[in-house]
């Protein structure tokens, strides 16, 4: 962990040295080259998917030119204990790794092969030409 660890009973947050490991400034930028760099492979790959509002990055020069933008920008990360112990942020982190992919009630039919179902497009894409 870049900004400490659990003691051995696990009861308690031992925080890390200032200068431990990683400071926040160098795991920002080393999360964002392996990011965008497994980003890079899915789509050189066509394992990415486009649909919606985020179509236009299905052309190989828009998509280069909005990995671009984002490779200039600053990435912020956090690393910080959990304020009430490990098991909140396990209990947290369980919400969202053992979530159903489709809510039953967004599904509106199933027909042999084919399901429907509802679904939002939060994707805002602008100032990419």
């Amino acid at each position: 962990m870049p900004a400490g660890v659990l003691s051995v009973d696990q009861q308690r947050w031992i925080k890390a040295r200032t200068n431990y490991l990683f400071s926040k400034k160098a795991l920002a930028k080393a999360f964002k080259h392996r990011y965008l760099k497994r980003l890079v492979g899915l789509y050189e790959n066509g394992k990415l998917k486009f649909y919606g509002q985020s179509q236009a990055l299905a052309d190989a020069d828009t998509f280069g030119r909005m990995i671009r933008r984002v490779r200039k920008k600053k990435w912020v990360v956090e690393a910080k204990a959990p304020f009430a112990g490990s098991a909140q942020v396990i209990e947290y982190l369980g919400r969202y790794t053992h979530r159903v992919a489709i809510a039953n009630n967004r599904i509106e039919s199933m027909k042999k092969a084919l399901v429907t179902f509802t679904y939002r497009d939060r994707i805002v894409l602008s100032n990419i030409p």
